[in-house]
């Protein structure tokens, strides 16, 4: 597997991010009841990811503004 070069030098607050809103929405889209492997890799909207570091109790103005607009972190957590 060749890495996306979109991601190779990004810092870890980027990665923090990438993994507690995984781990919140999930890592993939489930086409198959109780089947990991059956999905997609998800990308969350923008709503989800809010609601993602809310339950953690996480700001998330570095990934949106108050118009709901991703910020360009934000843009680049979404792509």
């Amino acid at each position: 597997m060749k890495p996306d070069n979109r991601f190779i030098n990004l810092g870890k607050d980027f990665w923090a991010n990438v993994r507690t809103i995984s781990e919140e929405c999930g890592y993939t889209t489930r086409t198959k009841k109780n089947d990991p492997a059956s999905g997609e890799i998800k990308v969350p909207l923008i709503e989800e990811i809010r609601q993602a570091l809310t339950n953690r109790g996480l700001d998330y103005s570095h990934i949106t503004n108050d118009n709901n607009e991703l910020t360009s972190f934000g843009e680049l957590l979404a792509t």
